[in-house]
């Protein structure tokens, strides 16, 4: 890994009592115990500080005009599903586990991605910033509109309405995580638009055996595109796993499909192409990243803060960023490949969750590398099962004491979550980032 990490231990985490008041509460700096404080006062002010305030909370506070502080969604998933998912309630270990985890995302973010500038307000944004065609460029009304209509989908699956009412018990209610490793290796690799020429192309153009597979229509195209389709006739096996032709509130029916999703849906439905937009710029430019994904150790795999990482690098390629200069101003600024990369995660989980519903498993919705899985009595034998088949990272299960042979890192992260060893996960995760760091200098 290449040198210029910031110094160590250079973020902390505080954990306010209550998120609307903003006084007291725990706050611990990275490899120290936390403290009670009384107010923001009694931070140091040499620290960035990542906050349990939320995006709105932490601008209504005023906490977004001063350069130490982080909202919730620093690390990308927010504080309280990282701490839900390890069973952390306790404020004072809350602190100190975000802290820590904070400060090793970061150094991990500095060195992968070799970056020399200062920190941002969230670890995918400083991600997508180091990308080349870190910025988003400003775009033509029809592109931007098709763009937008292509990213915006729904990923609900069909489920009994009494699942959700107010005050129904969510106790059985778990998630399993598709490991970002995988997710990153497979957006890193895709060959994505980049530029602010495109072409429109009516389908009638095209020859009809052109249309008829999408293998045909992408050597045709030669490279990715957008494409105006009606969807009709989707398989049974998977019509309960997926919306693709969902109609969001905020507009009318969803036309435009990138051809990330394309690809997944002709295997899956009846299409009729309609139109193309085609870009005249794309790469794979992000392969580089993907290339250094394959020289980490593969005990990389088995750490948190490494997960948490990859996490941010394959979302920080659908991210949005605006150059500074254009952020006051009403330009149509976005990020062209948004929905290829947006499209492929969802599929990704899409079949992810279609492996643990063969497993006997009730999925109820999968987005951002996360599976929700209603739980119907499984033993946590029976989840491991399912995580091994399907390659996740399963829930906590309280109680668990399983024990297998470990002949590998996923099957060593896959047991300490199963038997809810979150201390063991985090002593795991600073010993591996210890051995990285130590190998890399």
């Amino acid at each position: 890994m290449n040198s210029g990490q910031p110094d160590e231990n250079l973020y902390g985490c505080v954990i306010f009592d209550d998120t609307f008041e903003h006084q007291s509460g725990y706050a611990a700096k990275a490899g120290e115990k936390a403290r009670r404080i009384t107010g923001t006062r009694d931070l140091d002010s040499d620290r960035i500080w990542v906050t349990n305030l939320s995006f709105d909370q932490i601008i209504k506070s005023g906490f977004s005009k001063h350069a130490r502080f982080r909202h919730e969604g620093f690390l990308r998933v927010p504080i309280d599903r990282i701490l839900n998912i390890h069973n952390v309630i306790d404020g004072k270990e809350s602190a100190e586990m975000i802290a820590n985890l904070a400060d090793r995302v970061s150094q991990i973010t500095y060195a992968f991605c070799n970056i020399d500038f200062a920190p941002g307000t969230e670890i995918k944004q400083m991600v997508r910033q180091a990308f080349k065609h870190g910025t988003d460029p400003v775009m033509s009304d029809w592109i931007c509109s098709a763009l937008k209509d292509a990213t915006s989908y729904y990923t609900f699956c069909e489920k009994p309405v009494n699942q959700f009412l107010t005050g129904a018990d969510t106790s059985d209610i778990v998630t399993f995580q598709v490991h970002p490793m995988f997710i990153a290796k497979n957006i890193l690799s895709l060959d994505l638009p980049y530029g602010v020429h495109w072409e429109k192309v009516d389908a009638s153009r095209l020859n009809p055996a052109q249309l008829n597979s999408f293998e045909a229509l992408h050597e045709t195209v030669g490279g990715p595109f957008l494409a105006k389709t009606k969807i009709t006739n989707i398989d049974p096996n998977f019509n309960s796993l997926l919306n693709f032709g969902s109609m969001p509130a905020f507009q009318g029916q969803r036309h435009w499909l990138a051809s990330t999703e394309l690809e997944a849906l002709f295997g899956l439905a009846k299409l009729e192409i309609q139109e193309l937009i085609i870009p005249k710029d794309h790469s794979q430019y992000l392969l580089p990243y993907y290339e250094k994904l394959l020289e980490l150790p593969d005990i990389c795999q088995a750490s948190l803060s490494f997960r948490l990482f990859m996490d941010n690098l394959w979302c920080a390629a659908g991210t949005n960023f605006k150059p500074a200069i254009y952020r006051a101003l009403s330009y149509n600024l976005i990020n062209p490949a948004t929905p290829f990369v947006r499209s492929l995660e969802r599929e990704l989980c899409m079949n992810t969750a279609y492996l643990l519903t063969h497993q006997g498993f009730e999925v109820l919705g999968y987005g951002s590398g996360f599976i929700k899985v209603k739980l119907n009595g499984e033993t946590p034998e029976q989840i491991l099962a399912a995580a091994k088949q399907s390659n996740t990272i399963p829930p906590m299960c309280q109680n668990a004491n399983v024990v297998e042979k470990i002949d590998s890192p996923m099957i060593a992260s896959q047991l300490q979550y199963l038997n809810a060893q979150t201390k063991l996960i985090m002593d795991y995760d600073k010993q591996i980032i210890g051995k990285v760091y130590t190998h890399a200098n």
